[in-house]
């Protein structure tokens, strides 16, 4: 996924309710694929989403 493609979930994301938010970070962390060295991959840490 490139940047421009993040860049515009991110507002999207931010209006969701606690409600959405808690089950978009459900939904990511069933599929999240793990993270090993020497491929590209991601994590989910948290129960929550962050957006910085």
């Amino acid at each position: 996924m490139n940047s421009r493609s993040i860049e515009s979930l991110v507002p999207v994301i931010e209006s969701l309710s606690p409600e959405a938010k808690k089950m978009l970070a459900s939904c990511l962390k069933a599929n999240a694929i793990e993270k090993t060295p020497a491929i590209c991959g991601a994590n989910i840490v948290s129960d929550s989403i962050e957006i910085i």
